[in-house]
């Protein structure tokens, strides 16, 4: 899944605010949380774990727990 955007902003500062900087820093921020989110999933997976989606959506992990005997209301 591949997600895109455009972002458009004003390269001076906006009220001593550098955007160019702020937004860099949330978009790779964003993208390195993303990274992270698949490897836990894909470790998981080789660990046996089954996961209820296949892998990683997003920021969401759904791990099917149901063999372990885990119940929702513990």
């Amino acid at each position: 899944m591949h997600l895109g955007c455009m972002v458009f902003f004003q390269i001076d500062p906006v009220m001593g605010l550098d955007l160019e900087s702020a937004i860099n820093d949330v978009v790779f921020l964003g993208l390195q949380v993303v990274s992270y989110c698949r490897a836990l999933a894909s470790r998981l997976t080789e660990l046996g774990y089954k996961m209820v989606s296949g892998g990683s959506d997003y920021l969401l992990v759904l791990v099917y727990l149901t063999p372990l005997m885990i119940k929702g209301n513990i």
